[in-house]
């Protein structure tokens, strides 16, 4: 996973994945998460509450641990 300070460059490295994926044939799909809704994970907050639904690239582990 890669930790960003902001959404803009959360979102900025997701689309680069996706645009790479498509120019070289590569599969990459590393989830990105901010570095707020890391912290707000674990502190206990949930999926929902944190929005970790809106991203391109689903941060599956991240969202197991929200889950419990």
């Amino acid at each position: 996973m890669i930790g960003t300070p902001c959404q803009l460059y959360r979102a900025s490295v997701e689309i680069c994945q996706l645009e790479i994926n498509k120019e070289q044939g590569t599969k990459f799909a590393i989830p990105v998460a901010c570095y707020s809704q890391i912290m707000s994970v674990a502190c206990g907050g949930s999926a929902k509450e944190v929005v970790l639904d809106g991203h391109v690239i689903q941060r599956k582990k991240l969202k197991d641990i929200a889950a419990k």
